[in-house]
């Protein structure tokens, strides 16, 4: 079995919990759950990560620092969230639509500093969360293209 097949089938057991709590408002529970299924996404294999996942931008004070954080753009527990909301029933193949949503979205990052990656926290909530575009512009990280 595969970690995407893993992580698929692991969301999909649960998924009928979740909704029920998140019915009941019992956001403990819920944050408990979304928090797994993000670190699961965090743990998903990359293979050849820089080629396949960094989106090839890198802040200029990570550049300046020499220091590189890995920024997912897509906040994992967001994610989760839709994942655990999502209606599985109509995805033929749950480890090839995880895998796929992986490399596509879900994996994709950026290089910043230890510091800006600590600053985006706030911005990347449920409730606050638009696009990367605007949580960046909100702490003032400054994207250059370094490779493609």
């Amino acid at each position: 079995m595969s970690k995407f097949l893993g992580l698929a089938t692991v969301i999909k057991s649960v998924q009928a919990e979740y909704q029920q709590l998140v019915s009941q408002g019992n956001t403990k529970a819920t944050k408990q759950i979304e928090t797994m299924v993000g670190a699961g996404i965090w743990y998903l294999p990359t293979g050849q990560k820089e080629k396949l996942l960094w989106t090839g931008w890198q802040s200029k004070e990570s550049i300046r620092l020499n220091e590189c954080s890995e920024e997912h753009i897509n906040p994992r527990k967001l994610q989760a969230t839709k994942l655990l909301l999502l209606d599985w029933s109509d995805i033929d193949d749950s480890e090839q639509y995880l895998k796929d949503l992986y490399y596509e979205k879900l994996g994709k990052f950026h290089k910043v500093s230890k510091r800006e990656n600590k600053k985006l926290a706030p911005y990347q909530k449920a409730g606050v969360f638009t696009t990367w575009e605007d949580a960046y512009a909100k702490v003032g990280i400054e994207l250059v293209y370094v490779r493609k």
